[in-house]
């Protein structure tokens, strides 16, 4: 029988086979859950090695060979960083860069500048992409990421799902301060009658928080309904 995952047979909260691997032997569907992604998680960590301290968990091989209970520093080993993009030497501070744990020096290796340069050039050829023919694309691939929402990718370049939609429904690009909103707070159910554009972030938090007390309210109803039935019986 084929093995899962290369470390897991199967799913160890739901214990399914049909659906993908995702992260520390969990499927698709249960990473979702964040309680049971944070215990198979640190269980994961345990059993391989990872060091707890300062309720941080390191790999061993951060630690130096010599003294394994010593745990590397994430601030900056010299006075000054070059940036990989523009070559110019700034002060290693968060003033100039941003934290990296992953780099030795615990900091980006662009300086603040260069990076925001980078990520408005990926936005601009990621909108002219979706512009030219984004009616008559078709996803390669999609994945469900640790908010709960579906991405779909093309090639390079992805896109949440509902935006998809709401784009193909209404014919052109979505602003970047258009949010969609899931009128049920289903984040995969992504049908046309269930998505709501909202102006801004504030109205789609007003919008969810305005489904969640509905959702109390009609809960509270059916439970003093029930009481009623018993109080005439």
């Amino acid at each position: 029988m084929e093995k899962w995952s290369k470390k897991f047979d199967r799913c160890i909260v739901c214990g399914t086979r049909e659906i993908r691997h995702k992260q520390y032997g969990l499927c698709e569907r249960c990473v979702v859950n964040t309680i049971s992604f944070k215990k198979a998680r640190d269980l994961y960590r345990r059993t391989h090695g990872y060091i707890l301290k300062n309720n941080h968990w390191y790999k061993p091989s951060r630690l130096r060979k010599n003294n394994r209970n010593q745990i590397p520093s994430l601030k900056p080993k010299t006075s000054e960083i070059r940036c990989g993009m523009c070559k110019e030497w700034f002060p290693a501070t968060t003033e100039f860069f941003s934290r990296d744990n992953r780099k030795s020096t615990g900091l980006h290796g662009l300086c603040k500048k260069c990076r925001r340069n980078v990520e408005i050039k990926s936005r601009k050829k990621a909108k002219e992409f979706f512009e030219k023919n984004f009616m008559t694309l078709t996803p390669t691939s999609s994945q469900i990421i640790k908010s709960g929402y579906r991405v779909l990718y093309f090639g390079n370049y992805h896109i949440l799902e509902q935006r998809f939609i709401i784009m193909k429904h209404l014919g052109r690009l979505l602003e970047r301060w258009e949010e969609v909103h899931h009128k049920n707070r289903n984040k995969l159910d992504n049908r046309l009658e269930n998505l709501k554009i909202s102006p801004h972030i504030e109205a789609h938090n007003f919008n969810s928080h305005q489904t969640r007390s509905t959702s109390l309210l009609l809960k509270e109803i059916a439970e003093l309904k029930e009481k009623l039935k018993k109080y005439e019986k």
